[in-house]
């Protein structure tokens, strides 16, 4: 996992997490987490907390079935980490606080997915334009 070329590569990464690259679906949303973690986190800084959200989602991704409110659900949460806040929606407010067991379970109704990615995706397009060009693989 390296820095401004969102790559997921590298004999610890795929050693460690060796489900992602065989599942296209967990592939793609590893590529998404890491490119959004590179547009919004500076170079040469170190957070533990970020790190941790960061192998936890591989970790969670890796392991468990994929859903698409992983993904989203990190992007969620790094912005909170980072000082950020989306949207006051209620379901942003617990995926914020959620673990990803109890996220994993969720089901929502189309319309509730619908306003989640949107508003993910409208906070990630106002703070970093259009350059989230793995977002459109995700599943």
């Amino acid at each position: 996992i390296l820095g401004k070329q969102a790559t997921i590569g590298g004999a610890v990464v795929t050693q460690r997490f060796h489900q992602l690259t065989r599942h296209k679906a967990k592939d793609n949303a590893a590529i998404y987490c890491s490119e959004v973690l590179d547009q919004l986190v500076k170079d040469q800084v170190a957070d533990p907390a970020v790190y941790h959200l960061l192998f936890s989602t591989f970790t969670w991704l890796d392991h468990a079935p994929y859903s698409k409110l992983i993904p989203v659900s990190f992007v969620i949460k790094l912005i909170q980490l980072l000082g950020y806040q989306i949207t006051d929606q209620p379901v942003i407010s617990w995926l914020q606080q959620a673990a990803f067991s109890d996220i994993q379970k969720l089901r929502l109704v189309q319309t509730d997915w619908q306003s989640t990615y949107q508003a993910v995706h409208l906070w990630l397009y106002e703070y970093l334009g259009d350059d989230v060009h793995s977002e459109r693989f995700l599943v």
